[in-house]
């Protein structure tokens, strides 16, 4: 049973339970920022949309993952978030959250440790980004999905796992064309690494793809983490 306390904090946060499905918007970069909120199923993709209409997609989140803050004074979102498949989130006024986090210390620092894993996993991704193939770039993205969509890191060979993207979508998180995508795709499939086809991952060789993705323990531990 909750208590008054908890009660009155649910009553203030006035969260509503909102439903997207695949390729629908949760918010666009100029839409007035007014909500914050928290994955309870599905996966989103967080972007950052350019002037000459080509987009940058920063984050891949899924369940538990909190999205939306920005700081005061900015009244747009300044980024886009997109539903990738089913999803489902708690809207929370952001207007309020403030006031919540003023009143329970614990989850303002719950929230602080999970900026601080985001800031972490982003930072690793634009390091590949920017310095390593596109065939180590493709690899590391697709093991962090993985370790995010199973929480482990370890797997046997030929486990498979639903990743609800597409190769565009690789495409726009990796700084590659969507061909280039293809291609390492196909090599990956050649090599016995991996096979991607239809929101499906199979695992063919975990070890490799490892390998491949220069996997660090501070970042797969940050992955797997919750």
């Amino acid at each position: 049973m909750k208590t008054e306390d908890e009660l009155r904090d649910l009553q203030m946060l006035q969260y509503r339970i909102r439903s997207y499905g695949p390729g629908k918007m949760v918010y666009g970069a100029h839409d007035p920022h007014a909500f914050v909120y928290n994955i309870i199923s599905g996966w989103v993709a967080i972007s950052h949309d350019l002037l000459d209409g080509q987009r940058q997609i920063s984050q891949f989140l899924t369940k538990g993952a909190i999205f939306g803050l920005r700081p005061e004074g900015l009244v747009s979102n300044g980024k886009s978030a997109m539903a990738l498949d089913e999803v489902t989130v708690c809207a929370m006024p952001a207007a309020n959250l403030s006031v919540l986090l003023n009143s329970h210390p614990q989850l303002n620092r719950r929230l602080v440790w999970m900026m601080g894993r985001e800031s972490l996993i982003t930072e690793n991704r634009l390091a590949f980004v920017g310095q390593t193939s596109a065939l180590t770039r493709i690899a590391n993205l697709l093991m962090e999905l993985t370790v995010m969509a199973t929480r482990k890191l370890a797997h046997m060979a030929d486990s498979k796992i639903r990743l609800p993207l597409t190769q565009s979508q690789i495409a726009d998180a990796t700084g590659l064309t969507a061909i280039h995508v293809n291609r390492m795709l196909r090599k990956l499939r050649e090599d016995r690494v991996l096979d991607f086809h239809d929101g499906i991952l199979t695992l063919m060789n975990p070890d490799a793809l490892k390998t491949l993705a220069q996997l660090g323990d501070e970042i797969a531990d940050a992955w797997v983490i919750d």
